[in-house]
Formats: structure tokens, C-alpha cells, sequence
């Protein structure tokens, strides 16, 4: 199996075997808050709001859900359909930010999916949803470092999550930021040796290159020089 179909298949697997069970779970929590009450309203007024609330939380889990499953059938456009739906009727709500930026890097679509992640993250910070916060921020990682050229700012993404992690223990792993700090030290550190045999062969050839040019230019020199001489 290629790398990028082996990424496809675990992040495929990833958005199916935790979306529904972990979705059903943060329902409370991804949740659009109660409108506030006007002031002097009755406190069943409030209560009435609190209830209004529900059905609009339980449909846009029910909007992420149908899009994970689409995905799950790789109905990619019917599933991006769903997430804008849920888009639209929560515009700060992390969880559909996380998915759709999932769905994007499982289509190798790395801008959209890194600008996706780091919309979740904020969303998700504004809320105090450590767990999407967490998921998004080592999303912004992977993303980064899936993409050429962007080495040592997925160094920098890890780094802040492992900072982030370590102190929000109950929704992330610290260890994994760690585990991929370390292999990026490693392919940094090869690069180097890399760079560095790469400048000692460059210049070993500008050398023969000199070389090469000095001979030519005593060529006809030596040609001359051997010349019969008039009589």
C-alpha cells in the first residue's frame, strides 16, 4: 500500500470508528449556548430558550454524523454538503471545522485543511473545547508536516501542542507531540548531513570544473610550442 493511500485509509478510519460515539458525547459541550434571557423574563422563559436549543444542537450533530458517514462511503462532495449545512447553522462551532478539514487532507487538499484546522482551533479555544482544541492543533501539525518545504513549522505546530497537551492532559497525549518532535530532530539533522555532503560534491566539481578549463586554455599553448621552427 502507498503512503498516500495508507494515510487515506487511517484518516478514513479515524473520521468513522470516533465520529459518531465521540460526536453523541460532546453534543453538550459543541453545543451552541442558551440565548440569554431579556431582561425581567420569567424563569420558564428561560427555560423555553434552554429547550429551543436542543433540537438545533441535536440536528447539527445529526448534520456532522450524516457527513461522516457519506465520507465513510467516499461521497466526499455530499459529505463537504452536510458540513457546510452545519456550517451555516453554527458558524463557531468547532466540531464541523475539524471534519471537514480531516476530509480535506484525506483528499491531499493540505491549504484547505490546514486553514480548516486552524478555524477549529480558534473556534474551539473561544469555547474552552479542549478536546477540539487539541485535535485541531495536532491536525495543524500533521498537515504541515505532510506538506514540502514546511518541516520546521510543523516543528514549531508540535512543539505548542505538546505545550498545550501537557497541561490538558484529559483530552490529549503529550507523548505523541514528543514521539513526532523527536523524528523531525532526526529528518532535520539527516537534511543537514545531507546539505553538507551536497556542498562538499559541489565543490569538488567546481574544482574539476577548473581544472578542466585550465587544461583546455594550455592547450593550444602547447600546440604552439610545438610547432616546427623556419628554417
Amino acid at each position: 500500500m502507498s503512503p498516500m493511500r495508507a494515510a487515506f485509509v487511517f484518516i478514513l478510519v479515524s473520521l468513522v470508528a470516533a465520529g459518531a460515539p465521540v460526536l453523541a458525547q460532546d453534543a453538550p459541550e459543541g453545543a451552541a449556548p442558551a440565548a440569554p434571557a431579556a431582561s425581567g423574563a420569567a424563569e420558564t422563559d428561560g427555560q423555553d430558550a434552554d429547550e429551543g436549543e436542543r433540537p438545533r444542537a441535536s440536528e447539527y450533530i445529526g448534520l456532522v454524523q450524516d457527513a461522516i458517514r457519506r465520507a465513510k462511503n467516499r461521497d466526499f462532495e455530499a459529505a463537504m454538503d452536510k458540513l457546510r449545512d452545519a456550517f451555516r447553522l453554527e458558524p463557531s462551532n468547532a466540531i464541523a471545522f475539524y471534519y471537514a478539514a480531516e476530509m480535506d487532507r484525506a483528499q491531499r487538499n493540505l491549504p484547505q485543511a490546514l486553514e480548516r484546522f486552524r478555524t477549529c482551533a480558534g473556534f474551539a479555544e473561544q469555547s474552552s473545547d479542549d478536546t477540539y482544541h487539541a485535535r485541531c492543533m495536532q491536525g495543524v501539525a500533521e498537515t504541515l508536516e505532510q506538506t514540502e518545504g514546511q518541516l520546521e513549522e510543523a516543528r514549531l505546530a508540535w512543539a505548542a501542542y505538546v505545550e498545550f497537551a501537557d497541561s490538558h492532559r484529559a483530552a490529549s497525549n503529550p507523548e505523541v507531540g514528543r514521539a513526532r518532535l523527536t523524528a523531525i530532530d532526526v529528518q532535520m539533522e539527516q537534511a543537514g548531513a545531507y546539505v553538507a555532503v551536497r556542498e562538499r560534491i559541489l565543490a569538488r566539481e567546481q574544482e574539476n570544473a577548473a581544472s578542466r578549463d585550465e587544461a583546455q586554455s594550455n592547450q593550444p599553448r602547447q600546440r604552439n610550442d610545438r610547432r616546427p621552427r623556419g628554417r
